[in-house]
């Protein structure tokens, strides 16, 4: 296991951000759940196989920057996607698998 300090991400003058997506797969709601030291804004999208944006939100980290939020998926096919998630200079990119 690597440990790292904070003070390393902010000398880089990154956000430590952690974010993860449960359940996967997942059926009609999947939740990120997320702890982000920058507190700006998280911004969320999903993209299907082909590229396509299918969801777009923006969440506000709180407080304390950290959180759960369900997503509703109920309207999404059984296929993989790829959730992308930003938060300030840091971005995620998560692959996850509908299954109806």
């Amino acid at each position: 296991r690597l440990s790292v300090s904070r003070r390393y991400f902010e000398g880089l003058g990154l956000d430590l951000f952690i974010v993860n997506a449960f359940p996967n797969p997942f059926n009609n709601y999947i939740n990120l759940s997320y702890s982000s030291q920058g507190g700006s804004r998280i911004i969320f999208e999903m993209f299907d196989i082909s590229g396509r944006r299918v969801l777009r939100n923006n969440i506000d980290p709180g407080p304390d920057g950290r959180g759960v939020v369900a997503i509703d998926a109920t309207l999404l096919p059984s296929s993989n996607y790829f959730i992308l998630i930003k938060n300030g200079k840091s971005t995620r990119i998560i692959p996850v698998y509908c299954l109806k």
